[in-house]
C-alpha cells in the first residue's frame, strides 16, 4: 500500500521509497499530519482518536499513538519542526510535521472545528 498519494510533493514519494514496511496505524498518523499540517502528540492523539471513532484509522492507546509517531521520525517521515507550544498541562511540547509538509493554512484548532468539540 502506498505511504504518499499523488497529490504529495516529491519529498513524500522519496520518504516513502525508504521504508520497507508501514503499518496500517502510521499510514492514518502520515494521512493526519497531510490532512492537518504540523502539530504536537498531544494534538495528534486527541486528531487520531476522532479518526478512529469515525472508522477512519485503527484503535489505538495514547502512548502506541506517540511510539508510532516515533518510528516515523526515526524513518525520516516526520520531522521535529523546531517550534514548542504549551500542552494542556502547560509543559512545553514538540511540534512535529511530514516532511516537506507546509504549514496548515488556518490554525489547527479551526480546522477541528468540524470535528465538534475535543
Amino acid at each position: 500500500m502506498p505511504v504518499a498519494r499523488s497529490t504529495d510533493p516529491w519529498t513524500s514519494w522519496e520518504a516513502a521509497e525508504r521504508v520497507d514496511h508501514i503499518t496500517e496505524t502510521q499510514q492514518a498518523i502520515l494521512a493526519l499530519f497531510r490532512d492537518f499540517g504540523s502539530m504536537t502528540d498531544e494534538k495528534l492523539v486527541d486528531v487520531y482518536h476522532i479518526a478512529a471513532g469515525r472508522g477512519e484509522a485503527p484503535h489505538a492507546e495514547p502512548s502506541g499513538i506517540r511510539s508510532r509517531r516515533d518510528e516515523l521520525t526515526k524513518a525520516g517521515l516526520v520531522h521535529d519542526t523546531g517550534v514548542y507550544l504549551r500542552g494542556r498541562t502547560n509543559r512545553r511540547m514538540k511540534v512535529w510535521a511530514v516532511g516537506g509538509a507546509e504549514q496548515p493554512k488556518e490554525p489547527i484548532t479551526a480546522q477541528l472545528s468540524a470535528f465538534g468539540d475535543l
